[in-house]
């Protein structure tokens, strides 16, 4: 579930003002390292978070995946991370991006969602790791048409609701959730 998502797609506005405030205020080196389209496990992105001691929502690099053992866990379950001693360290994130992929079983096929919201928001959590911040997205029972296809989907939001998502962990995600408003797209 969710195992790709689009950061950029080309068309919307904000994300691309976001990249360029990252290209001025990062060092190049740096800045070569996140992946500005489609997203991979293990890769660098720009998550959005919320600063508790400055108070205000803001963006930082953080790399796809909780690594645990020799493994990685790219994603977690909304109804029971909480629970869970594997995610206790975590704190609440908001994944900016365009859209995210699923792909159908029999036949396989590449399915892309987005919403009508720019951009949109994945809540995720998210914790400190030897080398620095990482993430994971969390996901819900797939509802309409997403539930054809794969059985979990992301939690999608839009910007003010990722900004109050990112605030209060306890938020119930089922207020937030902007399920009617994803636009399924064959890749």
């Amino acid at each position: 579930m969710c195992g790709r998502y689009q950061f950029y797609d080309n068309k919307s506005i904000s994300i691309r003002h976001l990249i360029e405030m990252a290209r001025q205020k990062m060092p190049p080196a740096e800045f070569e390292q996140l992946s500005l389209f489609e997203v991979f496990p293990g890769q660098k992105v720009l998550i959005g978070a919320f600063d508790q001691k400055a108070q205000r929502f803001g963006s930082c690099i953080m790399k796809w995946g909780y690594t645990r053992g020799n493994g990685m866990v790219i994603n977690a379950r909304s109804e029971t991370f909480l629970y869970s001693p594997f995610f206790a360290d975590s704190c609440p994130c908001a994944i900016q991006c365009s859209g995210y992929y699923e792909w159908s079983k029999q036949p396989r096929r590449k399915y892309y969602f987005t919403s009508k919201t720019d951009p949109v928001y994945l809540a995720g959590i998210c914790h400190q790791e030897a080398d620095g911040l990482h993430f994971v997205i969390l996901t819900e029972d797939a509802r309409n048409a997403q539930k054809e296809i794969h059985d979990r989907q992301p939690i999608m939001l839009d910007q003010e609701k990722a900004k109050a998502w990112c605030k209060d962990i306890t938020m119930p995600l089922s207020q937030i959730s902007l399920q009617d408003r994803i636009i399924q797209i064959a890749a």
